[in-house]
């Protein structure tokens, strides 16, 4: 399962100037950092004067939401308040909304402003991270070294990154997240989200364990057309424009009295010679291959049930054709449809994935790469030998922008989805959660984690049953942990 955090520290901070127009220089006077998200950074502006990178914060140890035994202040929801901002700030000029003019100034609703919206949005987080902070205290889990070691890491990097800028630490986190946000106010976010993931994991874990394979086949049976799919053909057959009445009379037989594949190809070569012009058929070959290459164009595959008159015959244990004609024209339209292939599972394994990438082109050769991945491999091998570390080790090594800060994780790989030598190691016959080694593909060298595997409709009817009991959990936790937000507070975050 993804961790709980959806929003990984470390890459906020590192896009949290870019993000927002902002460019690096190491000898940067703070006083001008901030500046206006459409315009070039010409002239010192005030902290009060733009609120796209500035928003200055007081009481910020002020208590703004609780549950039973965790607590966050106006500073820490301040700091998601800022993360929710960064997500969306590419979208505001959709909506006009004026990053330079404090939201509570704009309207989203005709009740409420673009304030209230990014608040309830950064309030998601704040109730989620206090569900499973107390669901984790609730199992007698806490924080480890290794979280410790995290948090630590981060605010070394944090410092390094700030260098870049010619800025102190508290400077480069006000920058980002707004005057009075320090490292105090990340540290105790970060120590209540990192709890929040061991307590979701665990929550996750044993909603899963619970979950045996007599309900997934129970379950897929009650529910068989959301799990399965058909391939079919869709055919217009009434949109030719030399077509007279008598032409779509004997074009509208032919299909209600076609049942198979063959059958069906008929009514479409005739369909082709009544509405396609000669030279047309004469380039493709024959009306037979003109046919063959319009029923490729419209065929459908893997289609899931959506409420129709055709879904509901494809879909019917009853069916005794494999072609349906609508028993009516709609707007002049007449479709004819060919079941190719009959409601079936996905059957196709899907592969969960860790690696841990090291380029060639970043390292010098293929050499150098490979010696590289060794090193940090045997680094893995030295220790814990565990999926956490070699996470933990893909976020420090890792050149793969698109999984480094997951902790290398492709999730639901599929064939074809990746280069050949990756996808052979991972979908070795042999290949069992656990196993490890080191891929040589074009681009580097990727030291593999073998997760799981799983078929699609598996892995389907799963999510499904996880999803209701997931939400059974998180009413039952907040039930047990009520939480209050102190509404004074909230609204007093300055934005």
């Amino acid at each position: 399962m993804k961790k709980l955090t959806a929003i990984l520290i470390a890459v906020s901070l590192i896009l949290g100037l870019t993000a927002c127009g902002s460019t690096p220089a190491s000898t940067a006077d703070p006083s001008t950092a901030a500046e206006s998200s459409t315009a070039a950074p010409t002239e010192s502006v005030a902290p009060q004067e733009t609120y796209a990178l500035i928003a200055e914060q007081t009481d910020t140890d002020a208590v703004a939401a609780t549950s039973e035994h965790f607590s966050f202040t106006k500073g820490e929801v301040s700091y998601f308040f800022a993360l929710t901002f960064k997500n969306y700030y590419s979208y505001l000029s959709y909506f006009n909304v004026d990053p330079s003019v404090s939201l509570k100034e704009q309207q989203y609703t005709e009740d409420s402003t673009w304030f209230d919206a990014f608040l309830e949005e950064s309030m998601k987080y704040v109730r989620n991270y206090l569900l499973f902070s107390e669901a984790a205290l609730d199992r007698g889990l806490e924080l480890n070294q290794d979280d410790l070691h995290y948090i630590a890491q981060q605010k070394a990097e944090i410092a390094e990154e700030a260098e870049g800028y010619g800025w102190d630490s508290e400077t480069y986190l006000e920058q980002i997240f707004g005057t009075n946000i320090n490292w105090e106010i990340l540290e105790g976010s970060m120590r209540k989200m990192l709890l929040a993931d061991k307590g979701y994991n665990a929550v996750n874990d044993e909603l899963e364990a619970a979950i045996s394979e007599e309900d997934i086949q129970q379950h897929f049976e009650e529910k068989k057309t959301v799990f399965t799919y058909i391939d079919y053909v869709d055919l217009n057959f009434l949109d030719g424009e030399k077509l007279t009445d008598n032409d779509k009379e004997e074009l509208l037989k032919a299909f209600k009295e076609a049942s198979d594949e063959a059958s069906f190809m008929k009514a479409v070569i005739l369909y082709v010679d009544e509405t396609v012009d000669e030279e047309a058929i004469k380039e493709a070959g024959s009306s037979l291959k003109y046919a063959e290459e319009l029923i490729k164009a419209n065929t459908k595959s893997m289609q899931q049930y959506v409420q129709s008159d055709m879904m509901d015959w494809a879909f019917s244990d009853g069916r005794s054709s494999d072609v349906f004609v609508d028993a009516e024209a709609n707007d002049g339209a007449q479709h004819a449809y060919l079941l190719k292939r009959a409601p079936y599972r996905d059957d196709e394994t899907y592969v969960n994935v860790r690696h841990i990438l090291l380029m060639t082109s970043t390292l010098g050769s293929a050499e150098a790469a490979r010696a590289k991945a060794e090193e940090i491999y045997a680094k893995w091998q030295a220790g814990t030998k565990t999926e956490d570390s070699f996470a933990d080790l893909a976020r420090q090594y890792s050149e793969d922008g698109g999984s480094a800060s997951d902790g290398g994780l492709y999730e639901d790989v599929y064939r074809g989805e990746m280069v050949e030598p990756f996808e052979n190691w991972c979908f070795d016959a042999a290949r069992k959660p656990g196993d490890t080694g080191i891929v040589d593909t074009e681009s580097g060298s990727h030291i593999m984690y073998f997760v799981s595997s799983d078929t699609g409709w598996h892995l389907d009817v799963l999510s499904d049953l996880m999803d209701e009991a997931y939400t059974a959990a998180v009413n039952e936790l907040r039930e047990k942990h009520p939480i209050t937000e102190y509404e004074e507070v909230l609204n007093a975050i300055n934005w």
